[in-house]
């Protein structure tokens, strides 16, 4: 699912908003997301899971194809750990949907 179809099924659900004020909100909350994990900040959301932000080391690895050495540079790396209540729905679509499929 992309963000374009995640706006318009949010707007049909939602009470009283149309598909831009949706769409608003959306761009709104990725924006703040990505700016507290830009200040090295950790976001919890009860239910559905916690945004940190992880480092990756520095290091030197070989380019298989040359054998040449190859150094990275320090990382950033967003990381999104689910909720319990999250994997548990999960967990029950998908044993609903295999329980449909035979």
């Amino acid at each position: 699912m992309i963000r374009s179809e995640l706006v318009q099924i949010l707007s049909h659900q939602s009470l009283g908003l149309d598909r831009s004020q949706v769409d608003h909100a959306m761009k709104a909350l990725f924006a703040f997301i990505g700016e507290k994990l830009g200040q090295g900040k950790r976001i919890e959301v009860r239910g559905f899971g916690c945004f940190s932000v992880r480092r990756r080391a520095p290091k030197t690895s070989r380019n298989p194809k040359t054998g040449e050495l190859v150094s990275t540079e320090l990382r950033y790396l967003t990381h999104f750990k689910p909720g319990k209540a999250l994997k548990e729905a999960v967990n029950q679509a998908y044993q609903a949907e295999q329980e449909k499929s035979t």
